[in-house]
């Protein structure tokens, strides 16, 4: 005997177009989802895009009527939002998602199947809800832990207004514009918003019928919001958004974890280059007064060098002078100053006199070549 199938419609104010798609890297992000599986989008529009191409044109005539600049329309996505924002039991959310399902884990129909019910199931409910505007529709068969299913993103349309805009959101007005109102059911009190998701629900399983699925008779709607693969789906919904953001607090975190380690790097570089100016400032401090004695120390040895050099060429002009004089005896008036100089002076001094005497870096440019043809053995003999 075939177990027949469950069917469940959910409806909610949140969802995500990143994970409907599928974005890039979504699958390495959240673990229920199987990068291999199959999925669709029958209706992909970017929420804002819609916005605009139902309300652009309304918001034109609108703004085209208003004598005061800030009475205009600049961003109605905006204005819906911050309206529901500040009242929330009043005004209608900007946007909403149904989730619909047929079976459940254990006991689904195959992918294609399903995904040909839910394609059917989606022309027939636009057709059936002209102030319902659907911007993104989204088959997934990728979730092992799941049944295949759609999720429907919408917003509701207003379409007669006789102030404001010609064309608004309104969830309460869209629904009452399609038949939709108040009414007492068993004595219990039945919004439109309720009526509305009934009959959702109801159009899945006429079509799943028409497709040749064996599906659950419809219970009452009190029991049916209790049924056990209903909250089973809520619980498995709440666990993914759960490890959705867990896995986004465990990316935040790494994310915090390397700009702390990036500023860590940073701080040590920064350290590391203020020691190393402090070293080079200190190095220039002690450089600044040995550059000056340094300065004193060159002048001072230049003075001498010129000073040497003098004494040398005088003592060339001496040595010229004495060797041409000569004593009544004949003896040469250098030969007697020699002998004079040599015992007036230890041997370590007459060395010394003899270096300095015979330095070329004294004789200047001009003498330094003569200077080197210069004996000195031969210049003073002991």
């Amino acid at each position: 005997m075939i177990k027949p199938y469950s069917i469940s419609l959910h409806n909610g104010t949140k969802w995500s177009r990143q994970h409907n798609i599928r974005g890039a890297g979504l699958a390495e992000k959240e673990a229920h989802i199987d990068p291999n599986g199959y999925h669709k989008a029958f209706i992909d529009v970017p929420l804002r895009e819609s916005y605009f191409q139902t309300f652009g044109q309304a918001i034109l005539e609108y703004n085209a009527k208003q004598t005061r600049a800030d009475r205009q329309i600049v961003d109605y996505l905006a204005k819906v939002k911050d309206e529901h924002k500040r009242s929330p039991s009043k005004k209608p959310h900007a946007s909403y998602e149904m989730i619909l399902t047929i079976g459940n884990r254990d006991n689904h129909p195959s992918v294609k199947k399903a995904e040909e019910v839910a394609e059917a199931w989606l022309e027939e409910f636009q057709k059936r809800n002209p102030n319902v505007v659907v911007f993104g529709a989204y088959f997934h068969a990728d979730e092992p832990d799941s049944a295949p299913h759609m999720h429907v993103d919408y917003y509701y349309v207003k379409r007669e207004n006789k102030r404001g805009l010609s064309l608004q959101v309104s969830q309460n007005g869209a629904l009452n514009e399609q038949g939709y109102f108040p009414k007492k059911e068993d004595g219990k009190f039945v919004t439109p918003q309720t009526q509305f998701q009934r009959d959702s629900r109801e159009l899945l399983r006429s079509i799943s019928q028409e497709k040749g699925l064996v599906v659950e008779e419809r219970s009452g709607h009190r029991e049916q919001r209790q049924h056990l693969d209903t909250e089973l789906y809520k619980k498995q919904s709440e666990l993914n958004r759960v490890e959705q953001e867990l896995n986004e607090k465990s990316r935040e975190l790494k994310e915090k974890r390397r700009k702390a380690q990036s500023l860590e790097k940073r701080v040590e570089k920064a350290r590391f280059e203020h020691e190393t100016l402090t070293e080079q400032n200190r190095l220039m401090e002690m450089k600044a007064p040995n550059e000056i004695q340094l300065g004193i120390l060159v002048n001072e040895n230049s003075r001498l060098k010129k000073a040497l050099s003098l004494f040398q060429k005088a003592f060339n002009v001496v040595e010229k002078v004495t060797k041409a004089l000569t004593f009544p005896s004949g003896q040469s008036v250098w030969d007697k100053l020699k002998n004079k100089l040599f015992k007036g002076l230890d041997e370590q001094d007459y060395k010394h006199f003899q270096e300095v005497r015979h330095d070329p870096d004294l004789f200047g440019k001009e003498s330094k070549s003569k200077a080197k043809t210069i004996n000195v053995n031969r210049d003073f003999e002991r």
